[in-house]
């Protein structure tokens, strides 16, 4: 499309490289069939513009915006500052001082993938791996035939297969007899390869027939619009389901909340946008006790910050600007969640060493002593002051919760927000934004607001009554291509109700 000249690696090279997440340059193992991209070519400047990991603005500008803010109170950024599409595809993406000495050829268009069922006399039935893209449009497409899915809270191995948590399984007794065909058709219109297995008992991990495996169920989707809706955050989600998916989906105007049956759904979608004159009293209380009653609540960037603010105190997710006499109780229960994974050494455990106690300096207690009030709120309308611009900051996911299945270990969120958000039990945090020196991975991020954003929230869940809330510190689907962080929104969706909810009867 773009006319940019592509190379295929004919065999497995090394070649010293940098990484997106680290920026460090190392020697890499890469294997045949790496994509290369040189820009010593034609279009080689706008390869390097939809590719570079870090686009630097010049220190000129800086110095400008530095003095807006600091004046003004303004910014003259209007968009994004961090863009890159390998990190918005979550590929795995290096660059290179160097050409890497490896015969190529040329990359030719890509196909589109040819699913397919393998081994549909199996006896038992039928698993997709999470990690597979396109895993979620195969699960949408299931539930709405009507079929019966489960999916594993654990990594297992089976018939010589590896599967990682999140991997879908449907038994053939459980469902009808055209499960094959059915199957069949999905696996041609996904791309998706489903094999069949022949037993439940695993080589590792829980047994097929076991209780590591949740019922899923077909979501039953209202995304709101209307007045105060950001239309580019509604947009691209409506595009995701409606054209991409194929989902059903009803569209309800904010200003009407109250009016409709909320219980002909179990997910409502608030996009971004200021829900303030919208929702009313009124409105929160019924979505409050739609929630309660098993609903599903999801809340992007804005939507977000509207929930968790103490004025509707709609979930015990805080605002940072609204606890910051409370910071050092959520720094402890930081601590304590950080500890869940945190690495034993045996020495310490078997053969303990007396550690000599640091002394605290006396010299200048007053330095050590809490912050007064109104040094934190200078602090805070700082922090607010140097907000990420639509940088893209790394996001540490909890690949144990159902919420980060699939994803892998660690994703790049876009941020454009001033809102920060805490979180301790019982809110479940399945991605929290990185300490402050990994923090950045692309754009412009201030210093002042870096040790506010450092382990901040961005993806978290709380039960209400027989529901949940699950909010969203940016845009997951950003522009409709942000694909790793995407991947997010969609487990929300399409796990959620069975992961995250209880109905006494079946929707």
């Amino acid at each position: 499309m773009h006319k940019i000249e592509v190379e295929v690696a004919q065999k497995e090279f090394s070649i010293s490289a940098v990484d997106y997440w680290t920026g460090k340059e190392v020697l890499r193992k890469l294997p045949q069939g790496t994509l290369i991209v040189k820009l010593a070519q034609p279009n080689g400047r706008l390869a390097k513009v939809m590719m570079e990991f870090d686009p630097r603005m010049p220190l000129s500008f800086l110095q400008q915006e530095r003095r807006e803010l600091e004046k003004n109170g303004e910014s003259k950024i209007y968009d994004v500052t961090g863009w890159s599409m390998p990190i918005a595809y979550g590929l795995e993406a290096y660059w290179s001082r160097t050409l890497p000495s490896v015969n190529t050829a040329p990359a030719t268009m890509p196909t589109r993938p040819q699913g397919k069922l393998e081994n549909p006399n199996a006896k038992y039935g039928f698993l997709l791996d999470a990690t597979d893209e396109r895993a979620m449009h195969a699960l949408s497409l299931m539930l709405s035939r009507n079929c019966k899915v489960v999916a594993a809270k654990k990594p297992f191995e089976i018939e010589g297969r590896a599967y990682t948590r999140g991997s879908l399984l449907l038994r053939k007794n459980e469902n009808d007899q055209n499960l094959v065909a059915t199957l069949s058709e999905i696996a041609k219109e996904t791309g998706v390869t489903l094999y069949g297995v022949s037993t439940a008992l695993a080589s590792k991990g829980p047994d097929l027939g076991g209780g590591e495996f949740v019922l899923l169920a077909m979501p039953r989707i209202a995304l709101v619009f209307g007045d105060g809706v950001d239309p580019t955050s509604f947009a691209p989600i409506w595009h995701l389901l409606d054209a991409r998916f194929r989902q059903r989906v009803s569209l309800l105007n904010a200003s009407n909340i109250g009016a409709y049956d909320l219980q002909r759904y179990n997910i409502i979608i608030l996009p971004s946008g200021n829900y303030q004159s919208t929702l009313g009293t009124r409105g929160i209380s019924v979505l409050r006790t739609w929630v309660e009653q098993g609903g599903t609540l999801i809340a992007i960037e804005e939507a977000a910050a509207f929930l968790a603010d103490t004025a509707r105190a709609f979930t015990t997710v805080r605002l940072r600007s609204q606890a910051l006499k409370e910071l050092s109780t959520y720094e402890t229960a930081l601590k304590l969640e950080e500890n869940i994974t945190k690495k034993l050494d045996s020495l310490e455990i078997w053969e303990p060493r007396k550690k000599e106690v640091e002394k605290p300096d006396t010299k200048d207690e007053k330095s050590a002593a809490k912050k007064d009030d109104e040094m934190l709120k200078i602090e805070d309308e700082r922090i607010k002051l140097f907000m990420p611009r639509g940088a893209l900051l790394a996001v540490k996911l909890d690949e144990e919760h159902w919420l980060a299945f699939g994803a892998g270990e660690k994703v790049a969120a876009t941020i454009f927000t001033p809102h920060i958000y805490l979180s301790k039990s019982p809110v479940e945090t399945a991605g929290r934004f990185a300490d402050a020196e990994n923090l950045r991975v692309s754009g412009l991020l201030w210093q002042e607001a870096r040790s506010g954003w450092a382990k901040s929230a961005y993806l978290m869940r709380e039960a209400k009554g027989r529901g949940q809330v699950i909010l969203f510190a940016g845009e997951p689907n950003f522009r409709a291509y942000y694909h790793a962080t995407e991947r997010l929104l969609l487990n929300a969706i399409y796990y959620g109700v069975g992961f995250g909810t209880r109905r006494s009867v079946e929707w």
